[in-house]
């Protein structure tokens, strides 16, 4: 059964109250791209912890499933929060709930996880999200299908690891990198912890960040980076001149 059929399947067997789909194939149903994918991710409501498990057992497939509104130590949803940002979406003559483009870009964007499969020996020690390579390709096509900037600020308000920071700055940075066609895709994949530190910069010092990153990080392995930038992180937040230190930094 392929990947399709068998979300046919699901939203056949639960229906729209019990759960909303992410990842993915939420993705696919906003922006009619397919990429690769081999499960079905979903923040479940209610008990339907049975239902589940004989679904997969029944069809083999993976479910990724998020229970509560934490949803992947990224946003903290509030029932209206999760509620304001769930679509109905049509699929085969069923409607499915959906988490909003903009809830799943930050989600992407913003995931406490990492991939070993990724290839890099550094991954395991970051302390910031390193974006997977089908992340960055979910990311630009939810840019390219149209994203609300207001309601994506105001969901990454609602991600913990972010208090505190400037998230309209944060924000800014971020789509500066992930639809900047000249920026390599290790440096794409570090999206987060470079925007966390461009957020200290002042605007028309941006320009300068995004420059310096590109000229100094390309090419290296995306982990190296990470960890790069996180050491870098703590010195440029306290620092006076955010991108004079974040220069220093990445150069040494």
């Amino acid at each position: 059964m392929n990947i399709y059929d068998a979300l046919e399947l699901f939203s056949q067997r639960f229906n729209p109250q019990e759960y909303v789909l992410g990842g993915g194939l939420a993705v696919y149903l906003h922006t009619g791209r397919e990429r690769q994918t081999r499960d079905i991710d979903l923040i479940a409501l209610g008990d339907i912890g049975s239902k589940l498990y004989h679904f997969g057992v029944d069809t083999g497939v993976r479910l990724d499933v998020v229970r509560g509104l934490d949803y992947l130590r990224s946003i903290s949803f509030t029932p209206d929060l999760l509620q304001r940002n769930t679509k109905m979406l049509s699929f085969r003559e069923q409607e499915i709930p959906c988490l909003s483009k903009e809830a799943l870009l930050v989600s992407k964007l913003t995931c406490l996880y990492h991939s070993e499969t990724e290839g890099s020996k550094h991954i395991l020690y970051l302390n910031a999200p390193l974006l997977r390579k089908k992340d960055v390709i979910d990311t630009n096509n939810l840019f390219e299908s149209g994203i609300d900037d207001i309601k994506a600020i105001e969901l990454l308000s609602a991600v913990q690891h972010l208090q505190g920071i400037n998230v309209s700055s944060f924000y800014d940075i971020a789509k500066q990198i992930l639809t900047q066609e000249s920026l390599s895709e290790e440096i794409i994949q570090n999206t987060y912890g470079l925007a966390r530190i461009g957020s200290y910069c002042g605007k028309k010092q941006r320009d300068s960040f995004i420059e310096s990153t590109r000229r100094n990080l390309a090419g290296k392995d995306p982990g190296a980076i990470g960890l790069l930038v996180d050491q870098a992180y703590e010195h440029c937040r306290k620092a006076s001149n955010p991108l004079k230190e974040f220069k220093k930094r990445i150069n040494q």
